[in-house]
């Protein structure tokens, strides 16, 4: 049975449920790219395939990443950042992943790795860094804690 009863924000719980696995799916945009082979993790191999990944959600073929083509605009405003992907590939933050990003994506996803092992996992995908923070820090990558690859 269906339910029927809107909730404080004009929803039911089934249109709720429905919106919230709408919205996983668009952020999801970029990492199923990037993993080629489905197994939930992203391989150095994947990684260094990232810029042609990438490239393969260029729908307009103009060599740079929109938010529409990444998997937004989502229904809450900065959905999409909460992607450290989407963080380290656009760090100026405007939504914009250009063709110098992209090229340089493979150098920017391994400073996701903190733990050293070359694998990236969801929950590196998802590790909340304070978004000034992060992206101060890759900008200025010489001054990074992180090491360098």
């Amino acid at each position: 049975m269906a339910d029927s009863k809107k909730g404080t924000y004009g929803y039911t719980n089934d249109e709720a449920a429905q919106i919230l696995a709408d919205e996983r799916q668009r952020l999801g945009t970029i990492w199923r790219a990037l993993d080629l082979n489905g197994d939930g993790v992203l391989s150095p191999d994947e990684i260094d395939a990232a810029p042609q990944s990438l490239l393969t959600l260029d729908t307009n073929g103009d060599g740079q990443l929109t938010e529409d083509e990444i998997g937004g605009p989502t229904r809450h405003p900065g959905g999409i950042r909460n992607s450290s992907i989407v963080r380290v590939l656009d760090l100026d933050g405007d939504c914009v992943i250009t063709a110098e990003d992209i090229a340089d994506a493979p150098n920017r996803l391994r400073r996701l790795d903190l733990d050293g092992d070359g694998k990236l996992l969801p929950s590196d995908d998802l590790f909340q860094w304070p978004p000034d923070r992060l992206a101060t820090q890759l900008y200025y990558s010489a001054q990074s804690p992180w090491p360098k690859r």
